[in-house]
């Protein structure tokens, strides 16, 4: 006899980072209490001060939704932040570049990155043309491959600098597993370490590990949807 498993739901919604989730009114009354601000602000980062010393960049990006609940929501819940993580940081997903999004992706589905994929993002075109490759690699050749050896580690970057996006300035990241018939995401509660690699994977904690479990069609098409959406 088979014992039918609970799986949780994923989905992605936009983030207009000073005003809340589009469409989503029960997440936007609370997300109007962390920001107090009244311009929103698409596809752009923008710079404000505030207390005349103080900058924060607005970037927005779409959140990933647990069960019609942001992910950033129970996460803070989790690491029990004194200061929201929407407050410091964007989702990776949809807050910078198409192409960077497809690796984000490609990491969360398990599925291999090329260095190709890498050399794109250093290029201009949607496309990578074969004339361009050498003075790309010329050019950057040491930053592409820090970041493809970035990419095979097993900590994937969902929340990160509003402004770069960069994996060394910090962030949030979580651990994927890819099951037969479902994806789980793994978090470990990591409060020892220091403060740009806090929110890595820490295997010591296994005990206080936050685990989440997808059906893999529905976590599958998720993403697969976000992308033809973005390429439309």
């Amino acid at each position: 006899m088979s014992t039918k498993i609970d799986y949780d739901k994923i989905s992605l919604k936009y983030f207009i980072s000073n005003i809340g989730v589009l469409g989503d009114l029960s997440t936007l009354s609370s997300v109007k209490k962390i920001y107090n601000q009244t311009n929103s602000y698409d596809d752009e980062v923008e710079v404000q001060t505030l207390d005349g010393n103080l900058s924060k960049v607005f970037q927005n990006f779409y959140e990933i939704f647990i069960n019609d609940r942001p992910l950033s929501f129970i996460l803070d819940e989790y690491f029990e932040n004194k200061t929201p993580i929407i407050y410091n940081w964007v989702g990776m997903i949809g807050a910078f570049r198409k192409k960077l999004d497809l690796i984000t992706i490609k990491l969360l589905l398990k599925q291999e990155v090329e260095k190709s994929d890498v050399i794109l993002l250093y290029s201009k075109n949607k496309e990578l043309k074969k004339t361009e490759i050498n003075q790309i690699i010329e050019e950057y050749g040491p930053e592409i491959d820090q970041y493809f050896e970035e990419c095979k580690n097993e900590n994937i970057h969902i929340y990160g600098c509003p402004k770069c996006g960069e994996r060394e300035h910090g962030g949030y990241f979580v651990n994927v597993k890819k099951e037969k018939g479902y994806y789980q995401w793994e978090f470990y509660n990591k409060n020892n370490l220091s403060f740009t690699k806090k929110h890595q994977i820490n295997k010591k904690n296994e005990k206080d590990k936050l685990t989440i479990k997808f059906e893999e069609n529905q976590y599958i098409n998720t993403f697969y949807n976000y992308l033809k959406i973005k390429n439309s």
